[in-house]
Formats: structure tokens, sequence, C-alpha cells
């Protein structure tokens, strides 16, 4: 027997949360004023979601209301900035930008919550402005990004 609400059923699968948790642990090397897509290469946990290690696009496998986060270190260069995007279905949807910072590496960071119905789709890009191609530093937190689904 399931509950109601507004009318409709509430499944397990509506109240179960959803979690992926994906990194770019080989680092990248983004040039120099081109918007790149990240490729994730590791899934480090994958509750729900039908995403492979390599992939650039995240597909919401259910009808929800969603948290999205996106982590970048850029390398150490003090020219320019530095962006993080997050794309909804190919729209930009959330972005960050700031100033390289000269004695370490630049942080970035955006997210952002709203209701997503299956089949829709997220990927994150990355902008510098250093003058040259510059790295992504690959950590064991960053690059990263996490979906999750929350109700």
């Amino acid at each position: 027997m399931g509950l109601f609400a507004a009318g409709s059923r509430i499944t397990a699968d509506k109240l179960n949360g959803r979690t992926l948790l994906l990194r770019q642990q080989t680092g990248a090397v983004i040039p120099n004023n081109v918007e790149t897509k990240l490729a994730w290469s590791t899934v480090e946990r994958n509750d729900g979601f039908d995403f492979l290690a390599g992939g650039d696009t995240v597909v919401i496998p259910f009808d929800g209301i969603y948290v999205v986060s996106a982590c970048v270190r850029y390398a150490t260069n003090a020219t320019g900035h530095r962006r993080i995007s997050l794309y909804l279905n190919s729209t930009l949807y959330a972005d960050q930008a700031t100033p390289a910072i000269s004695s370490t590496q630049t942080p970035v960071s955006t997210s952002f919550q709203m209701e997503m119905f299956a089949g829709n789709t997220i990927d994150c890009r990355v902008t510098q402005s250093s003058g040259g191609n510059l790295g992504i530093a690959a950590t064991s937190r960053t690059p990263n990004l996490i979906v999750c689904k929350i109700a």
C-alpha cells in the first residue's frame, strides 16, 4: 500500500534520494577562452543513475527536486578569470567566475536546486582566460559533479 499526496501515489523511488558523484581524476587542459565540457573519469557513487565513467552528460532518471553542484581547481596562474558553468538541457543555468589567484590553485564552484524531469540533461563546462592553455587540478576532492535527488 502506498501513500497518496495531492492525488498521486508516492512510491519508494519518489521517497528515496538518488545520488551521483563524479570526479575528473585524470586532469584536463583547458584552452584559453574556449568553453570546454568536462568528461568524468570516475564514478564514485551511482544510486539510480545510468552514467558510465568517461561520459560528459548526466541524464536525470526520475522526476523530482534535485540539487546539482560542481567544483574545479585551476592550476596556479595569476592572469585572467576562471569560470565554471552548469547547463540544463544545453542551456546555461548556473555559473560562477572568479579572478585568478597568483599564489595557489584557483577554486571555482557553482550549484542550483530545482525540479527536474526524467530525461533532462546536465553537463558542466569550464572556461579560463590566462592567455594560454591551463590545467585543472585533479585532486581527491575536485573536479567533481554531484547530482542529488532530494524530493
